[in-house]
């Protein structure tokens, strides 16, 4: 079972890495994460291991962004939606997502729960699927580099690792909590 693992690590890699970002309760970030300390221990390639995760993140990310713009107009049709996110709420979701729906997307891809939800709703709202595309690898030239190369750098000292990223974590969250609160500021005028 190992050595069939290991001649398939980059189509498991990208398998996860799609099953993630479909929703299934895995974080994208383990896949980066395994695959940075794949390519350290010379299993993988680090330049095929990055093409790998970002075909696979981008893979995952369309499916979500076209299963809800296939079918988010019908699920808002459901009763349950149309009472909880019908009328008037609906109508903000749809101006916060014309006019700031793209840069959204940049921010919620670094929050791990509502990565899916944000671009199911991108795609619902009618984001144009190029400037989803284009926001989402912004945020991707930032997360996964930055995580890849602290666990591909200090492979061999995980927990030097770990703390680094969670430095970065939480100046990502500190950087988004001050946009969400800027945006609820702006919201109020």
């Amino acid at each position: 079972m190992i050595d069939f693992m290991e001649q398939f690590t980059y189509l498991w890699i990208f398998l996860g890495l799609v099953a993630a970002g479909l929703g299934i309760p895995i974080p994208e970030e383990s896949f980066v994460i395994a695959g940075a300390i794949l390519s350290y221990k010379g299993i993988t390639h680090w330049y095929y291991t990055l093409l790998v995760l970002y075909a696979g993140i981008f893979t995952g990310d369309i499916i979500i962004y076209w299963l809800g713009y296939r079918f988010g107009d019908r699920l808002l049709e459901r009763p349950f939606f149309k009472k909880h996110m019908g009328g008037k709420r609906l109508e903000r979701v749809r101006a916060f997502y014309a006019k700031y729906g793209d840069k959204s997307i940049f921010f919620t891809r670094h929050v791990m729960g509502l990565r899916a939800a944000s671009f199911f709703t991108s795609g619902t709202m009618r984001v144009p699927l190029h400037r989803f595309l284009f926001y989402d690898f912004l945020a991707c030239l930032v997360s996964i580099p930055t995580v890849f190369y602290v666990f591909f750098h200090f492979g061999n000292e995980l927990e030097t690792a770990y703390y680094y990223l969670k430095c970065i974590n939480l100046g990502i969250w500190i950087a988004v909590a001050g946009v969400i609160f800027f945006a609820i500021m702006l919201w109020k005028l």
